[in-house]
């Protein structure tokens, strides 16, 4: 895959309407809900890059996952 100024442009803008907080919540649940799984042994991990790496780290930084991996995590995000 190829990407381009525009396609780069298209990205960030899309990050930018990102809302981080509701993000961080929805995964939180998500977490939550995985936990109960009877086939989930209590422990979750996270793993992103980019812009999921921020994420990743942000819900490790809260103590939402045990164990967490960032690959070129994006600075800061509004």
């Amino acid at each position: 895959m190829n990407y381009n100024n525009e396609d780069f442009t298209k990205g960030l803008a899309l990050a930018g309407k990102l809302n981080i907080d509701q993000t961080l919540s929805d995964l939180s649940d998500a977490i939550n809900a995985l936990k109960q799984l009877p086939e989930v042994s209590g422990k979750v991990g996270s793993i992103g890059f980019c812009l999921g790496g921020l994420i990743s780290y942000r819900l490790a930084c809260r103590g939402k996952v045990d164990a967490a991996v960032s690959y070129y995590a994006a600075v800061s995000i509004k």
